[in-house]
Formats: C-alpha cells, structure tokens, sequence
C-alpha cells in the first residue's frame, strides 16, 4: 500500500523517556521524605529526654527553626493535652522544629535552658 508509512519510534526515545520517569520518581520520594520528619529527626527527638539542656537538644537535632515564649503546634484542636501539660510546664523559651507542611515538634525549656517539656503535633 503506496502512501502509507509507519513511524518508527526515534532511536534512544524510550530510554529517554524511562529516564525522565525514573527522574520523576526520585525527585517525588525526595519531596515526600522532607515533607514529614526524617527517621534520624525522629530518634534525635525520642532521645530528647528532661534535664538536658540547650546545647545537647541543638547538637541531636540541630539549630531550631523556630522559637518564642509561647507554645504553639500546627493546630490545636486534638491536642489539647500538650497544650496544657506545656501550660503546667515550668517552660520559659520553647523552641520549635516543623518538618513538611505542618508537623511541629516543640522542646521546652526553664529559665536553667534544661528540657522541661516536650511534644509534637500536625496533621
């Protein structure tokens, strides 16, 4: 049949292609692993315990993002209960990490800069 032809895909197209998605892929794993508190993060922070002071806390979970004299998370309602226990707290400076969208994890501190309280909150 005269005046039909078939393409053939372009040499090395299908291999691009693959790379792209390949590319695709890693670039989303990584988007998605800095999006929630990393494995090392998490244990820095179980290790945190009370009487450390500022220096141990910052060198398990480096420099803070954040921090203040008022105790926040990334929403209040369904945890109340950490509001009130950094309430009851004897915590002076809290010092607050995020990790992805809305993950907050808060380290209290007395007027000594030791570990009085601890939480962690977000959707």
């Amino acid at each position: 049949m005269e005046g039909l032809s078939i393409r053939q895909p372009v040499h090395g197209c299908r291999e691009q292609s693959g790379h792209a998605w390949a590319g695709l892929i890693i670039g989303l794993l990584l988007v998605m692993t800095s999006c929630s508190g990393s494995p090392s993060f998490d244990v820095g922070f179980d290790r945190i315990g009370l009487g450390m002071n500022r220096s141990e806390v910052v060198g398990l979970l480096g420099p803070p993002d954040d921090q203040g004299a008022v105790f926040h998370l990334a929403q209040r309602e369904g945890y109340e209960a950490e509001y009130e226990r950094a309430k009851r707290s004897d915590a002076q400076t809290y010092l607050f990490w995020t990790r992805g969208v809305d993950v907050v994890y808060a380290i209290g501190l007395d007027s000594a800069d030791r570990v009085v309280f601890k939480a962690v909150g977000g959707t």
